[in-house]
């Protein structure tokens, strides 16, 4: 697959190798404990959205962009559910009530991987320079809103629990909610917020890497060892 390859690719590759490190840091230091595991679901599952995304955009033809950025998107529907899921491992909720939202985020979030594999939310790509442009089926609108409620949620509920949290644990919680913030701040406006207002795919949209994202991340934000890590 012929790729145009520049600073962006190089920074992307970089920084899922990093994601990658951690989240198999995380799950092979306690695989056992619940946390743990799902934490690195959800390292991965970034990790799988940031490349794949990458790639579709540095692809030279129309449809490895397409294929690629489908994929991405699939990535992308789950990162929501493996957040608020990694949350709930926090709560330690058992009523079916209660664990209710986590239910209905998993349908949304199956039902749109599977839409994502379709040309309802990327119906195609066109050549552009430096990069090709995705064309947005009709459900792209509703994936951005979906996304954007799903994560917004799940960042709610970890603020929840850093404040219950006290000592090192809630220390590393603010650190985590800070390090998700971040790196998902950039990413929503470029990929999800803009596109989502005017309807078109912008040149700048790859994951960028930042060191000071890095710093947050990597460091503090494995799950704290009063969880059980």
């Amino acid at each position: 697959m012929p790729l145009t390859v520049d600073a962006k690719l190089v920074g992307a590759t970089i920084l899922t190798i990093a994601l990658v490190a951690l989240a198999s840091f995380v799950l092979f230091h306690s695989p056992k404990a619940t946390l743990n595991r799902r934490f690195g679901i959800m390292g991965l599952t970034t990790a799988g959205w940031i490349i794949t995304i990458s790639l579709s955009l540095a692809a030279k033809d129309p449809w490895h962009t397409t294929l690629l950025g489908r994929t991405g998107f699939a990535f992308a529907s789950a990162i929501p559910f493996t957040l608020a899921w990694m949350v709930d491992a926090l709560s330690g909720k058992q009523a079916s009530a209660a664990r209710a939202p986590l239910l209905l985020s998993g349908i949304m979030c199956f039902a749109f991987v599977l839409a994502s594999f379709s040309p309802w939310v990327v119906a195609g790509a066109v050549p552009g320079a430096p990069t090709a442009n995705f064309l947005y089926g009709p459900l792209h609108r509703a994936f951005g809103i979906y996304f954007l409620l799903s994560f917004g949620s799940g960042l709610y509920s970890l603020w929840i629990a850093s404040k219950s949290a006290t000592g090192i644990s809630g220390l590393q919680l603010r650190y985590l909610l800070l390090g998700i913030s971040l790196t998902g701040a950039g990413a929503i406006t470029t990929n999800l917020l803009v596109p989502l207002i005017e309807h078109v795919s912008l040149q700048c949209n790859r994951p960028v890497l930042r060191s000071d994202v890095l710093l947050v991340l990597c460091p503090r934000n494995y799950p704290p060892s009063s969880y059980g890590c």
